[in-house]
């Protein structure tokens, strides 16, 4: 970015046993960013497989930072390990197996000058197979960021779920990690979307629709990996959280109906095909969560019996629209000017 004195951006990178092609392109693909001044923290979860270390000292460039973290304690607590380490101003997380548009990052920071009261943004992709080639492509939207304060932000999580949908797409600022904490180390699949919820107690969230990286999708990434039973421990609380946070207007029984036709009736055939496929009957016992508000496990039942598995959508939630909930900047100001979008900052300083 042209500026008099650009912050300092840094990647951070949770690494676990890499492939060697993929984990050089993402590698390559972090250095070429068009902002500087930057810094890549390598967090390598088993420094024994040595493929994360060998790719970082055959690209030798003062911006890179290994960091062996051989207690293996999984992502999120490696991720916090690399987040301990950071230094910049500003904080972008990144995935392994995924690659950067030469633009990410200014891309991002643009969107976080333009709304000064954002705690994060995150970035729209393209999703790539195992050989790099796009086999989805995301076109640009008309309006290149969007901005939902923090109490619109926290409805549209609570209607659409983890709206990042991957932590490569977000950057947050310094200033966020100091009052929303770190990520919650005891969740192995929701912790992301338990950190964006939260952050919205601080402050908003702004969106940057133009397709900024690339996703990598393949059979052994984690979302693939872990069963349902824990995607539906950890996330039906945050649901419920996000629940307990609507405006009083739409604590009603539209919304309840909503929440278990969509979440609830996905977490409860998804528990039930695991069943049924991996025997896991234990993964029974976690139904439960879905008798906490505003899920009803009699209403997923009548739900899932009555609504053609799923393929009809009988309840919805209008009152709450991804675009027409969003803000748009008043203007596109330039990189060295401050932004006309006046906000105040709702982060404290710590």
């Amino acid at each position: 970015m042209k500026r008099e004195s650009a912050p300092l951006v840094s990647v951070v990178i949770p690494v676990w046993r890499p492939d060697e092609t993929h984990w050089r392109n993402c590698l390559a693909s972090v250095l070429a960013q068009t902002h500087q001044p930057l810094e890549v923290m390598v967090a390598d979860n088993d420094p024994d497989h040595g493929v994360a270390k060998k790719v970082v000292e055959e690209m030798p460039d003062d911006r890179l930072r290994y960091l062996p973290n051989p207690d293996n304690p999984g992502i999120f607590r490696n991720l916090n390990f690399a987040l301990r380490h950071s230094k910049g101003a500003f904080i972008q997380i990144f995935c392994q197996d995924d690659r950067m548009l030469p633009n990410l990052l200014e891309g991002q920071l643009r969107a976080l000058d333009l709304f000064a009261q954002a705690g994060f943004v995150y970035s729209q992709w393209h999703a790539i197979d195992e050989t790099g080639q796009r086999v989805n492509t995301c076109e640009k939207n008309a309006h290149p960021y969007l901005y939902f304060s923090a109490e619109k932000a926290a409805m549209n999580l609570f209607k659409y779920g983890c709206l990042p949908g991957n932590l490569s797409a977000v950057m947050i600022r310094r200033q966020l990690l100091e009052v929303n904490g770190f990520f919650e180390e005891d969740l192995r699949y929701a912790s992301d979307y338990l950190y964006w919820a939260t952050a919205t107690r601080h402050g908003g969230m702004a969106v940057c629709m133009e397709p900024l990286f690339e996703v990598r999708r393949h059979s052994k990434q984690a979302s693939r990996v872990l069963g349902a039973d824990l995607w539906l421990q950890e996330a039906a609380p945050i649901y419920h959280d996000l629940y307990e946070r609507l405006p009083q207007e739409l604590k009603n029984w539209k919304t309840r109906m909503y929440a278990n036709e969509h979440f609830g009736q996905n977490a409860f055939l998804a528990v039930i095909r695991q069943v049924l496929i991996d025997h896991r009957f234990s993964s029974l016992k976690n139904l439960h969560h879905l008798q906490q508000p505003p899920f009803s496990l009699p209403a997923i039942l009548f739900l899932t019996l009555f609504s053609l598995r799923n393929t009809v959508s009988l309840f919805k939630m209008p009152e709450v629209d991804f675009y027409a909930d969003s803000e748009l900047p008043l203007s596109h100001a330039n990189d060295n000017k401050e932004p006309r979008h006046k906000l105040i900052n709702a982060l404290p300083n710590k």
